[in-house]
């Protein structure tokens, strides 16, 4: 988090990149996390393109 959202008192369980990790693995995709400190976190996905027929 960045400064201003440390010093927020937010609360959560912590599960959601948990949870975004294994919808996108469930899928065939794959999840990318880059953090730097005072930046903030990238996080990326990628995930498969089923093609559809009408």
């Amino acid at each position: 988090r960045g400064r201003a959202a440390r010093k927020a008192q937010i609360q959560g369980a912590g599960l959601g990149l948990y949870v975004c990790k294994a919808v996108i693995e469930g899928h065939g995709g794959e999840i990318y996390v880059t953090s730097r400190p005072d930046a903030g976190t990238l996080v990326r996905f990628d995930m498969p393109l089923r093609e559809t027929h009408a």
